[in-house]
């Protein structure tokens, strides 16, 4: 027999109300528990589904429990009795296991085990016993159906007492009937008048003791298992208890009335359990969902106001976008303005440097008339000196030699002033040049700039164009979000009114299952 370690000393109370359900096919195998089986137990539901049922079995339970329980499982009758189980930590806990087979189409499929908390009184004997049986202090000690009986005089007789009522009444029938045939012998055969009245007494007294054991070991206990049936069809599964009859048949009547019972209690608590959290779900789902119907309206609204918005914002861009065209052309063009200009400069630079040079020709010019009037003039000196030298003869030619150098004085006075102006004209070409030259630089500077700019609203244009494709596509998608949105508003409200009938429908089954008083 497998054993289950470690174990401790330490016990967990059952709750008054709490019932232990499983269920195993053929071979042991656990197929269904309940939540308070986990609970008390402490395993997980992996721990057990699939898993042999004696997981959960103690090393104190003698294996004569275990026996006794299969002969009457496979014999096909239910089983109740004490049993201690093992909790996942080595806990121990007392139950009342009630086992029934489970049929379908006539064959056996499996076993439903309740389990209950048992009296204290019961707990106590069931472990002084078993304590007996695993140490055989008292080898008539066994168990029968559940209970630890010991073997003997005593039991043969309670067994023999314990007859089939049918020949409980052949007996008593056949015992009466032969004192009365035995009284008519004794009258036709002249016996003493005491013996012809002393045999139809004594046969009239065993017809009547029958009658009244008959009436105390089979009819009360049938009237006593017809109240618990009419009990437990009102829906009380828990009151009417009653102990097992001398009758075999009565109390194996009573025994599948009680493991009924234990049964509808158990499947009646686990579907209130079930149903009070499915309504507890279906209350929660239906907040919910009215939260959920609050949040999609609200939501659609602000669908309706992005969307708006979205239009407001694709018309801007729409706008921005018209701008930035019109910003490349206005680039573009004066892009092509500042390449005419910075072609213009360029000219004039020419021009300018031209006339720099025209300008060094004629002061070179003016050098040579500056020459001629000095040459002039030494000339008309020279002139003069002879003139006085010749007298009277030279006086007409001094008159035009003091002319001449007059004139060559004037032409050289004018030469000065035609030398200063042309240095100062040259200063300013110089400047101009050189201003030009820069004027140049700064117009290819801003004809780089202006051309990236153009680039750049170009850039922007483009930029512009793809944002209104884009806003396009997200209005649409914020539209046909909004169509969904509204859908789902719809659907919610479809939920809701599910929901609400769902929890109507819970309510409904929650009355119903509370007709049965199960705890």
């Amino acid at each position: 027999m497998r054993v289950n370690l470690p174990v401790t000393q330490n016990e967990y109370i059952l709750r008054d109300d709490d019932l232990i359900v499983s269920r195993t096919d053929t071979k042991g195998r656990i197929t269904y528990i309940n939540p308070i089986f986990l609970r008390t137990s402490g395993f997980d539901a992996e721990d057990l589904l699939g898993k042999a049922h004696n997981v959960v079995r103690h090393p104190d339970m003698p294996p004569q429990a275990y026996a006794d329980m299969w002969t009457d499982l496979k014999a096909g009758r239910p089983w109740s009795g004490m049993v201690k189980n093992r909790c996942k930590n080595g806990d121990f806990y007392w139950v009342r296991a009630n086992v029934t087979p489970v049929r379908e189409g006539g064959e056996i499929t499996g076993y439903m085990s309740v389990r209950t908390k048992p009296a204290r009184e019961e707990i106590i004997a069931a472990d002084e016993a078993y304590r007996r049986l695993r140490e055989n202090e008292d080898s008539r000690l066994a168990v029968e159906h559940g209970k630890a009986i010991r073997r003997g005089v005593v039991h043969s007789v309670k067994k023999i007492l314990r007859l089939p009522a049918s020949l409980r009444m052949a007996l008593h029938t056949g015992v009466g009937a032969a004192f009365m045939v035995a009284s008519a012998a004794a009258g036709l055969l002249g016996a003493s008048p005491v013996a012809v009245v002393a045999l139809p007494l004594v046969g009239s007294l065993w017809l009547i003791g029958g009658w009244l054991w008959l009436q105390r070991t089979w009819l009360r206990p049938l009237q006593t298992a017809r109240h618990a049936a009419e009990m437990a069809a009102s829906g009380d599964l828990i009151s009417a208890h009653f102990d097992e009859s001398a009758d075999p048949e009565v109390s194996e009547v009573m025994r599948a009335i009680e493991q009924m019972k234990v049964n509808l209690r158990a499947v009646i608590n686990d579907v209130r359990h079930s149903v009070e959290e499915v309504r507890d779900a279906i209350e929660r789902i239906s907040q919910g969902n009215a939260n959920l119907s609050d949040r999609t309206q609200a939501q659609s609204a602000a669908l309706e106001e992005s969307s708006a918005s979205l239009e407001q914002l694709s018309a801007t861009v729409r706008q921005s976008a018209d701008h930035a065209r019109d910003a490349s052309s206005a680039a573009a063009d004066a892009s092509q303005r500042m390449a005419a200009g910075s072609e213009a400069v360029r000219r004039v630079v020419s021009t300018m440097e031209s006339i720099g040079s025209s300008s060094s020709r004629i002061r070179s010019i003016v050098g040579v008339i500056d020459n001629i009037a000095f040459q002039t003039n030494i000339l008309a000196l020279n002139a003069a000196v002879e003139a006085a030298r010749a007298g009277d003869q030279g006086r007409g030619f001094a008159v035009v030699a003091g002319e001449v150098r007059s004139l060559a004085q004037r032409a050289a006075s004018a030469a000065g002033e035609i030398r200063t102006l042309i240095d100062e004209s040259l200063k300013r070409i110089d400047e101009g040049q050189q201003a030009v030259i820069d004027a140049n630089g700064t117009i290819s500077g801003v004809e780089q700039h202006v051309g990236r700019v153009s680039d750049l609203v170009r850039e922007i244009s483009q930029s512009a164009r793809e944002q209104d494709q884009g806003l396009a596509q997200i209005n649409e998608a914020v539209a046909s979000l909004d169509n969904v949105t509204q859908e789902n508003a719809s659907l919610v409200d479809a939920t809701a009114d599910y929901a609400r009938r769902l929890e109507t429908e819970a309510a409904g089954l929650v009355s119903t299952v509370s007709a049965f008083r199960a705890t």
